[in-house]
């Protein structure tokens, strides 16, 4: 996460701080089970975000292209819930959710 670059270094630097970067540089999901229907997978597992683990369900969709699969999707967490405290922008506390979108390519191994 330390090279996260929203194109506003001030908020860059702010984002930057609230998420902890230094101590905790990485976000880990570790799947336990997947769920099939069509192209839509329901992932469940253990977000690891900040230092705390919370068991979550995500749904993807998969496309497949060729030699390789597309795997998208967009789901919303709770900062809260890893103990992330709430900033304020204009004496308001933003609202407690962040949405995280995910992009992967996956290309099959030759065996």
């Amino acid at each position: 996460m330390a090279d996260f670059d929203s194109g506003n270094e001030n908020r860059d630097a702010h984002a930057l701080e609230l998420l902890d970067v230094f101590d905790f540089p990485n976000v880990r999901f570790l799947a336990k089970k997947f769920t099939q229907s069509g192209q839509q997978v329901v992932m469940q597992g253990l977000l690891q975000f900040r230092g705390v683990s919370r068991d979550i369900s995500v749904t993807m969709t998969v496309e497949p292209a060729l030699d390789q699969y597309k795997v998208f999707g967009v789901f919303t967490v709770q900062p809260t819930l890893f103990d992330m405290p709430l900033p304020s922008f204009m004496l308001k506390d933003i609202d407690d959710a962040l949405e995280v979108e995910v992009s992967l390519m996956f290309i099959p191994s030759e065996q």
